[in-house]
């Protein structure tokens, strides 16, 4: 079984995205307790074909570096923040292993691809 696989990972993982584990941080703010967005320029977690500003696979073919460069150094410009100063690694992978989850759902295979990114400068 993979790390990311193992269901006491995952549940240690949903405290640290939905704000239990670290008041501060709090995942589903804007990516949702989902993985449906919630504000602009926020990546859909349920959709495998969701792509990226700063990767050119697609959500479902990251790498498990793909996902903690994402999160620990942010995405800028957009709303993803860097979190590896504030927060120490393990949470950080922990909070990955359970958004890693939202695209894997049955429900969610059949979500249509989202629709194209607005540039970052228009979100602003």
């Amino acid at each position: 079984m993979r790390w990311d696989e193992d269901p006491e990972i995952i549940a240690l993982g949903k405290k640290v995205f939905e704000g239990e584990t670290y008041e501060d941080l709090f995942c589903a703010g804007c990516h949702g307790k989902d993985g449906a967005f919630l504000i602009n320029g926020a990546r859909d977690l349920r959709t495998s074909q969701s792509v990226s500003r700063n990767h050119d696979r697609l959500l479902k073919d990251w790498t498990d570096a793909d996902w903690f460069k994402s999160v620990s150094l942010g995405v800028p410009p957009s709303p993803m923040m860097a979190w590896l100063d504030e927060y120490p690694p393990k949470a950080i992978w922990l909070a990955i292993a359970y958004a890693k989850q939202f695209h894997k759902k049955p429900e969610n295979q059949k979500l249509p691809p989202p629709e194209e990114l607005e540039p970052v400068h228009d979100l602003w």
